[in-house]
């Protein structure tokens, strides 16, 4: 610290340590971030757009303080998001600096700040408190919640209901909320504040804690202990923040409660990429900062080194109509190069077939990423990659298609077409298929242990009524004909012959999304496509799992990133590809439903920064794929791809669009096929076209039968052609 300190200190030329690290680190700051790296004393918010180089400007102000301001760098706490972010920080700055500035400055998460406060009180209190996020421990929050749930609502939970009831939770924490003034309306969990005040008694009773409870005990310690707050404030008398769009109110307010008296807070983000409202992360904290902080500068940086012209001016024109943001003007250091690309397709299977013929003429599948709003995207997306065998990186594989309960009940169906003595299967599926079946009815079944199929002793149960007898026959008859079928035709029979579409619908009034439902429907349908038999289908859901998981492997391995725009915060790549940007899905069909009913725009303004930082990903080239059908079902195209068609017709040299449409739901009259019409198909042989309704085709097969196909993907796919 000593060489630069004399260096600078005499008359606190500052021009000369921005020279020094420009000749030495070759770090060339501009106008707006000298002016937020000279910053010292009092509390200063950052505003920085996507690729302005905060977490550079952010370090040479450590630098400074260090260096230039004479700051003992053991006084200094960095707080950043992650504990990656924390870990490069730390490295950079010692780089930068660690010749000439001794240790000491303290890099951590606020999660372990807030747990070094416990541990703190322990030693006071003598008590002590066990972690329980660690699934494999044999007590842990997962295990927990799962029983609880079981004992109040006499269920199971499944994998989603499970995650959603975790971050329900947190938020709940996260936000500081009254769990009594929380209606059950608010959270659609069933008796959410039962079960929320059970898991707080036993963590109480045997000093359990969670991530979140990390936070708000940490707050707790200190708002009652003045001896350990005191020794925070005068160890950490400078405070930096990093991503501080993405901290929540309690957060802040541990934050708030540290820097206090002094308010020697330096924080830096942007409003505009705050995307973690789930969490209870919302930008109102950094556009009321003046408001808790009314001594506070604020600092823009808003040149983007990261993306060409075309891209910042797309995203910048993109997310000005947002109404809750600080009035930034992205500016673009690089010139143009490619234009932004709307990909017009028919079809889920055209964008895959897209992306992957693009990927098969890559030199460096590393500068390529797929990006997309909802986990279930990424279930076709790799299947396509892995059959044609491009290697993908997934840093988190956290979907699991075959854990979802719908297709769970696809599953279960197949099952019973497979094993007419499957009466487990049959137990799961029975009142969803509209069998009006009484639950009595099921138990007598179970307790049968002759060898009859299931519904042989359906019809030997005495109480049934004639009506229920002949549902009966009628399912028996269903079921017998779905063990016939091709996989993909086998879940359209169930979607709509066994009506589970109707089931479907109900569920969507008891809190979940029909069309999330519907999507997992049309997942379902394309891998079925995939596959040539149900047990080679079932197999294959499995397999994707394994396939995922495999795939954190691959990272810098000639593949190409595979994300959800979540996931890629904080990331670049030279050529983004955005999917499934479809109306209801992104954004949000509850997004759009309280923007439109409510006059709530919160959620809607959260979607368009999502989108926002998905197309900041991009730093050459970007494409966005407006889907015009999905499966045998019309789907409209997405408000934020219509946003930016205008933008582009506003000013043509940003974009252009691009179609490859085939319109799959009239795909039959596109290839010019019809009744009588002979095929050859590479699974089955040859066969002559029997029906064609919509994208399902019948063909009669010489050796297979009659099998019901979807056309896009035969087509698409180039697996059957037709015969002269």
């Amino acid at each position: 610290m000593k060489i630069l300190y004399i260096l600078f200190t005499g008359d606190i030329v500052y021009e000369k340590f921005f020279k020094y690290i420009s000749e030495k680190f070759n770090i060339n700051l501009n106008e707006q971030q000298k002016a937020a790296a000279l910053h010292k004393d009092g509390p200063c918010l950052v505003l920085a757009v996507p690729g302005a180089g905060k977490t550079t400007t952010l370090i040479v102000r450590l630098g400074i303080l260090t260096s230039i301001y004479g700051i003992n760098p053991k006084n200094i706490l960095s707080l950043t998001f992650s504990k990656a972010s924390a870990i490069d920080m730390k490295e950079r700055f010692n780089y930068l600096f660690g010749d000439t500035v001794s240790a000491g400055i303290t890099f951590s998460t606020i999660h372990s700040f807030a747990l070094s406060v416990i541990r703190n009180y322990e030693r006071i209190s003598g008590r002590r408190y066990n972690i329980i996020e660690d699934t494999t421990q044999p007590i842990n929050k997962v295990s927990i919640l799962k029983n609880i749930y079981r004992e109040i609502n006499n269920e199971y939970i499944g994998e989603d209901r499970l995650d959603e009831l975790i971050n329900s939770i947190g938020y709940v924490k996260n936000a500081m909320l009254n769990i009594d003034e929380i209606s059950e309306s608010q959270i659609k969990i069933s008796n959410f504040r039962e079960i929320y005040n059970r898991y707080k008694r036993i963590k109480e009773r045997y000093n359990y804690i969670d991530y979140d409870d990390m936070l708000s005990m940490s707050y707790e310690i200190l708002n009652k202990n003045d001896r350990i707050l005191q020794f925070y404030r005068r160890q950490y008398r400078y405070v930096t923040v990093d991503e501080s769009q993405d901290s929540s109110l309690i957060q802040n307010k541990l934050v708030q409660l540290v820097v206090s008296p002094s308010n020697n807070l330096y924080m830096v983000g942007d409003d505009d990429q705050s995307i973690y409202g789930f969490r209870a992360a919302e930008p109102d904290y950094m556009l009321n900062f003046k408001t808790v902080y009314p001594d506070a500068k604020i600092y823009f940086m808003e040149k983007n080194y990261r993306s060409t012209k075309n891209i910042v001016n797309l995203a910048n024109n993109f997310i000005k109509s947002n109404t809750k943001r600080y009035d930034k003007n992205m500016k673009a250091e690089r010139e143009d190069e490619s234009p932004v690309q709307i990909i017009e397709v028919g079809s889920v299977v055209e964008q895959l077939k897209y992306i992957i013929d693009s990927f098969k003429n890559a030199s460096n599948l590393n500068d390529y990423a797929v990006l997309f709003r909802n986990n279930l995207s990424s279930i076709p997306l790799i299947d396509a990659l892995d059959r044609n065998n491009i290697k993908f990186y997934m840093k988190d594989s956290k979907v699991s298609l075959s854990r979802h309960w719908v297709a769970q009940d696809i599953i279960a169906m197949l099952n019973v077409a497979l094993n007419k003595h499957d009466v487990d299967s049959f137990e799961r599926i029975y009142y969803k298929v509209n069998s009006y079946l009484p639950k009595a009815a099921i138990d007598h079944i179970k307790n049968s242990e002759d060898d009859l199929s299931i519904f042989q002793r359906l019809l030997m149960v005495p109480f049934l009524t004639p009506g229920q007898r002949g549902k009966v026959h009628s399912l028996r008859g269903k079921f017998s004909e779905l063990s016939n079928k091709s996989p993909g035709a086998a879940i359209d029979f169930i979607y709509n012959e066994l009506e589970y579409k109707d089931y479907l619908k109900r569920a969507s009034e008891e809190g979940y999304s029909l069309q999330s439902l519907e999507t997992i429907i049309s997942i379902l349908e394309y891998i079925a496509g995939n596959t040539t038999s149900i047990v080679q289908f079932i197999a294959r859901l499995g397999e994707l799992e394994n396939i995922m998981d495999r795939s954190k492997y691959n990272k810098n391995k000639n593949a190409v990133t595979v994300t959800t725009i979540h996931g890629s915060k904080g990331l670049e790549f030279d050529t983004c590809y955005l999917i499934d940007v479809i109306d209801g899905q992104f954004p949000t069909q509850e997004s759009m439903r309280k923007q439109g009913i409510e006059k709530d725009s919160s959620l809607y303004e959260e979607e368009k920064r999502l989108f926002y930082v998905g197309i900041t990903r991009a730093k050459n080239n970007l494409y966005l794929f407006d889907i015009k059908g999905s499966g045998s079902k019309r789907i409209r195209s997405s408000e934020f791809i219509n946003v930016v068609k205008e933008i582009i017709k506003a000013n043509e040299e940003i974009g252009k669009v691009v179609s490859k449409s085939r319109e799959t739901n009239n795909m039959g009259q596109h290839i010019n096929i019809s009744i009588g019409t002979r095929v050859f198909h590479k699974t089955f042989g040859y066969g002559r076209v029997k029906y064609i309704e919509k994208d399902v085709v019948a063909i009669d097969f010489e050796k297979w039968g009659v099998k019901r196909l979807l056309l896009s993907i035969c087509i698409l796919d180039e697996r059957m052609q037709i015969c002269g």
